[in-house]
């Protein structure tokens, strides 16, 4: 499992770049995501701690990582990298005034937990619709 996990993140999946500049081909959110996950179900202040800094992380270190790759695909001047750049670049800046009006709502208005879940699973609609732009501009490079 290890060996096609670590084969799939240090792969470039942008055709003809190296892993120094693929932001995407980088561990460092897979990390996050294994914390995350290796401590569902349990219980404590600790383990309660070591999921909150999982996800978080997880959810803004892959944020992160989107806007670096649209940042990525700037030099490109062909027409799909250019709809991915300005796709990914609406989806970031959904997920910053997503993240602005949930901190608002949990802090600013005392919002229930429900609220903070809401906005945390249209956090991750949005990252997975990151995910598909950019798994639909990798098809297209490779088909035209």
């Amino acid at each position: 499992m290890y060996g096609i996990a670590g084969t799939v993140l240090d792969t470039p999946s942008c055709p003809g770049s190296t892993p120094d500049r693929n932001p995407a081909g980088r561990p460092h959110g897979a990390f996050f995501l294994l914390l995350y996950i290796s401590f569902l179900g349990t219980a404590g202040e600790m383990s309660q701690w070591l999921r909150r800094t999982g996800i978080i992380f997880f959810f803004a270190g892959t944020g992160l990582a989107q806007l670096l790759f649209a940042h990525a695909l700037q030099g490109d001047a062909s027409a799909s990298a250019r709809q991915c750049r300005q796709h990914l670049l609406v989806l970031c800046t959904a997920m910053v005034v997503l993240g602005l009006i949930n901190t608002i709502t949990q802090y600013g208005l005392g919002a229930p937990d429900a609220w903070e879940n809401i906005g945390e699973w249209w956090l991750g609609l949005l990252l997975c619709a990151g995910f598909v732009t950019m798994a639909h501009w990798h098809y297209r490079e490779s088909v035209e």
